[in-house]
């Protein structure tokens, strides 16, 4: 029997690794919290991983403790809450914290399933996850607003994804599974 990252309203993704489950939730309550790096939770401690949104994460990994390379992700989003308004000085706008449960989605499938993804801030204030591997890319851009495009591209056997048009994190976890069963 396989676990799953249950990311996305119930939504299963199976994963290949055996030991963790991530759940995330969208409980609107705003709270200071220090990092979670080298804590244990158990299955019903949803912990506010201190992100501007609320998002809370509760993760389960047999006792085990909270991994780091994901604590690192969620550094990296809590730096883009301190961006000021034209940080890239072409007239950015200040990240929006409407991105991030989708950022985090997409994350936790990535991670559940092969790795995570590289981040970079968008000017518009979303978020850009991006995966590169074995002749095999995927870029997403979260938008502002939470919703998705993206671009799949598979230079083994020539094929391209790309959908241009905002689409929903389901939509796009699509192609990170894709991207997965190629590496």
């Amino acid at each position: 029997m396989t676990n799953a990252a249950r990311i996305d309203e119930g939504y299963a993704f199976p994963t290949s690794n055996a030991i963790s489950q991530a759940y995330l939730d969208t409980d609107k309550k705003i709270r200071s919290v220090s990092s979670t790096s080298g804590r244990s939770f158990g299955k019903s401690e949803p912990v506010d991983v201190g992100l501007k949104s609320g998002i809370k994460i509760a993760w389960t990994m047999g006792g085990g403790e909270f991994p780091e390379p994901v604590q690192k992700i969620i550094d990296t989003l809590r730096s883009y809450e301190t961006l000021s308004e034209n940080w890239d000085s072409h007239g950015s706008k200040i990240h929006d914290a409407r991105s991030q449960l989708s950022t985090m989605e997409l994350v936790m499938a990535g991670y559940a399933r092969c790795q995570l993804p590289a981040l970079i801030p968008l000017p518009d204030g979303g978020v850009g996850l991006r995966w590169d591997a074995n002749q095999v890319e995927l870029e997403v851009d979260v938008l502002p607003d939470g919703q998705c495009i993206a671009l799949f591209s598979d230079d083994q056997i020539d094929e391209v994804v790309d959908i241009s048009q905002p689409c929903s994190v389901r939509e796009v976890t699509r192609l990170v599974e894709r991207f997965c069963k190629k590496n």
